[in-house]
Formats: C-alpha cells, structure tokens, sequence
C-alpha cells in the first residue's frame, strides 16, 4: 500500500504543478509526457481515482484537435510555429511512444479521435526504417542506429496495435528488435547492455569494438 501513497504523492504534486496541457515541453506529442502519463494511468487502474484518468485525457486532448490529428503530424499548425521538439515529430520513435496512451481512451470512450490518431502513428511507424540486421533506426537522422531507448518507444505500441488490430507483424518485430539488441549489446562481462549500436559501423563511436 506505501507503494501506492509514494505514487499518489508523486502524481499530486506534478499536477499541483502542471496543468496537464502544459507538461514539457508543451505543444508537443512526446516521450516525456507519455512516461510519465503511462504510469499516471497505471495509477488510475490502481486505485479507481479518475482524477488521474481526467489528467492524462486532458494532455491528450490537448495535442489532438477535434478531428483526430496530432500536433506535428498534421500541417494545421505551421511549421515555423512548432516547439522544436514538435518540429523532429516524425523523424524519432521518441514521438510515437505516447500512443500507448490512446488505446485504453478510445477503448474506455469510443471516441473515434484516438483511432485515427492510433492509425496515424502506426502508419508511420509502418514504414520506419530498419537497418541491415532488422533494427529499427531510432531517428531518422542518426542513420542504422539501434538505441536501448527504442525497445520500450517500439515495443508497447507495437503489442498494443496486435491486440487492438490483430497486427502480429508489428509484435513479432518488437520481439526482434529485442533478441538483435541481446545479441549485438550485451556486455557479457559486466551483464550490463550498450546504450547504442550501428552495423555498418559509420558513426565515430561504433568503430571499434
């Protein structure tokens, strides 16, 4: 139960602090937010309070308008008007991993807003890069590059669609992506993983073993 009351308190206190619309960085569909709100939900399932389901709605709501578009991933907003994280919204998993939070929405209202942004993230997704060993880049600028980061961006959405769609393409890749990071990561000395990994061994810190 304590385990509980910490993570009310935690919770309690980033609302205090934080409208849920302007969590950092604000106006933009991001990591940050969808940790964090990811375990804010795990909160609401926990004990029933839907004071912590009304405040991860209400970030949700306030970066998908009315038809179901995402900031960043629509042009309704002008670019030049974007944060800048909002601006590097499709070019990292880093801003598809708060879908997550919009498959227990749609499920909880039927509100047809999430489904379409769900398809919007999983259609991009879709189509996201792979190097030559079937990792997922994790930017598009950081090319053949496999971060740690990307087995918790890729791998929930990726089961959450499979379950919500029957999509076992998307699940049978996140567990890819997890025994090619087992393989290619792991510091058997230490029992401790690489944060970073590139096969074609471009970037400056991949070169040597």
């Amino acid at each position: 139960m304590k385990y509980i009351e910490y993570a009310r308190k935690l919770a309690d206190t980033m609302m205090k602090k934080y409208e849920a619309k302007d969590l950092p960085p604000e106006n933009t569909f991001f990591y940050h937010q969808g940790v964090f709100l990811a375990g804010m939900y795990e909160l609401y399932k926990a004990t029933g309070d839907e004071k912590y389901y009304n405040y991860v709605k209400d970030w949700v709501d306030s970066v998908i308008d009315e038809d179901g578009d995402i900031i960043g991933y629509s042009d309704k907003v002008p670019f030049e008007l974007l944060s800048e994280k909002a601006k590097k919204t499709k070019l990292t998993l880093d801003h598809k991993q708060p879908v997550i939070l919009l498959f227990p929405l749609y499920e909880k209202t039927g509100d047809e807003r999430y489904k379409k942004a769900i398809e919007t993230v999983i259609g991009e997704f879709k189509k996201w890069k792979t190097n030559e060993l079937g990792g997922y880049w994790h930017m598009e600028t950081q090319a053949n590059q496999m971060w740690l980061d990307s087995i918790y961006m890729a791998g929930p959405m990726s089961l959450l669609y499979d379950e919500f769609k029957g999509d076992q393409k998307l699940r049978e890749k996140a567990i890819d992506q997890a025994i090619i990071m087992h393989e290619n990561m792991m510091d058997y000395e230490s029992g401790l993983y690489y944060h970073g990994f590139d096969p074609s061994k471009e970037t400056i810190w991949s070169q040597n073993d």
